[in-house]
């Protein structure tokens, strides 16, 4: 991922998420707080785009209603309302997997599209919903952005069987999370 993903996701899973499960109307961000809390070095300018910009709104399913304070700096902030009730669709999930990973590295049918991620791994979109189920390994870090819920599955329980042979989790080892937005 990009520093301007890692910013989003951070500043999603940090705010937006927090006020949206206190069913709270709207939030504020202040650029200073994300930069400060990421450990970030000199890059006001890069918080305050990933941020303010179109691409935040629609992923975090947020409306911009005013940016306050210099255009970069510690001192801005951005006021949010928070939408109610939209849902990832199965579209939108696979667009942003394609955008971050790439083409797929396999379809397994109607119901499974495979991704190879940057460390070895692979997640799977499942094709039917909703609502939007990924799977993957259970890599500690790594969470999707816009995932209301996470459930882990021991080796012996039940998935999808269309899932590629890496994510089957038949070691008894293995531990596999279904990200779900529901």
């Amino acid at each position: 991922m990009s520093q301007a993903d890692d910013i989003r996701t951070f500043a999603f899973e940090n705010w937006i998420k927090p006020a949206r499960d206190k069913a709270e109307p709207e939030v504020t961000i202040r650029a200073g707080d994300v930069h400060k809390a990421m450990n970030l070095s000199n890059a006001y300018p890069a918080v305050c785009n990933a941020i303010g910009g179109e691409f935040f709104a629609d992923l975090a399913k947020v409306k911009l209603l005013e940016k306050t304070g210099p255009d970069e700096g510690a001192n801005v902030f951005f006021r949010f309302v928070l939408e109610a009730g939209v849902a990832l669709t199965i579209d939108e999930a696979r667009a942003e997997l394609q955008r971050r990973y790439g083409q797929p590295v396999q379809a397994r049918g109607k119901y499974v599209t495979a991704f190879a991620l940057p460390n070895g791994r692979e997640l799977a979109l499942e094709e039917r919903g909703p609502p939007v189920k990924i799977w993957m390994e259970n890599v500690d870090g790594l969470t999707p952005p816009s995932v209301d819920k996470i459930t882990f599955f021991k080796p012996e329980e039940g998935r999808n069987a269309n899932l590629p042979n890496r994510l089957k989790g038949t070691s008894k080892n293995s531990r596999l999370r279904q990200f779900v937005r529901v």
